[in-house]
């Protein structure tokens, strides 16, 4: 079978597991992609641990303090975004960054994915279950620890399941952006949260739109 009738077979009964019926692929080129594109594993690993590290302290103003130092003694301040940097600064940052900063936790887990820190992606109808978010820490280097081992470890999983998985998210955006325009009713079981997070990240990691910086990443559709 054709690599591309198959990668849309795939994509498509995927979605319909998640009560998307109508998203077909019919451009068949859309399912293209090279692997020499994709971020070095390496900067994958470090905006893993950025972003999982920001979430987990995201609360509390002196852990957050813990972390920009321990970012920096490891080499990973820099890495930073301008926003991740104002934020780890904050001494009283507002609600609704603390929220955002949260939701890092999404990205984090599937970035970590891709580089086979973990094995399994929940399905994108949970939230973040404290299973998940146990397992997930379990995985990264805990504030103080050496990050080198982490990055330095850090191989893709088959480029394949990277592509399908960020296609399948790219698609539910898709999807829920229509129904603003259309007012139809949401037919899924999908959180959206979680879904667009790990589009984002995907993006990134493929650098879709030929963007390589993660603030200003490409979720159009």
């Amino acid at each position: 079978m054709d690599k591309r009738i198959r990668l849309k077979n795939e994509i498509e009964a995927k979605l319909i597991k998640y009560g998307i019926q109508d998203r077909e692929i019919k451009y068949l080129p859309y399912l293209d992609f090279n692997p020499r594109e994709f971020q070095q594993p390496k900067d994958v690993a470090k905006r893993a641990i950025i972003l999982g590290t920001i979430s987990n302290v995201a609360k509390s103003f002196f852990r957050r303090r813990q972390a920009k130092n321990w970012l920096k003694k490891e080499q990973l301040w820099e890495v930073c975004t301008e926003t991740e940097q104002s934020f780890l600064n904050a001494i009283f940052p507002s609600q609704q960054q603390q929220i955002m900063f949260s939701w890092a936790i999404e990205a984090a887990m599937v970035l970590s994915w891709t580089i086979n820190k973990i094995d399994q992606l929940p399905q994108i109808i949970e939230e973040f279950s404290e299973s998940n978010y146990l397992a997930f820490l379990d995985s990264m280097p805990k504030i103080g620890d050496s990050t080198s081992p982490y990055i330095n470890s850090a191989t893709y999983r088959d480029y394949e399941a990277i592509f399908k998985e960020n296609i399948v998210n790219e698609l539910a955006t898709t999807y829920f952006r229509d129904l603003l325009f259309s007012g139809a009713p949401d037919t899924t079981n999908i959180n959206r949260g979680v879904s667009f997070e790990r589009h984002k990240a995907l993006n990134w990691v493929r650098q879709f739109s030929g963007i390589k910086e993660w603030d200003h990443t490409d979720t159009s559709t």
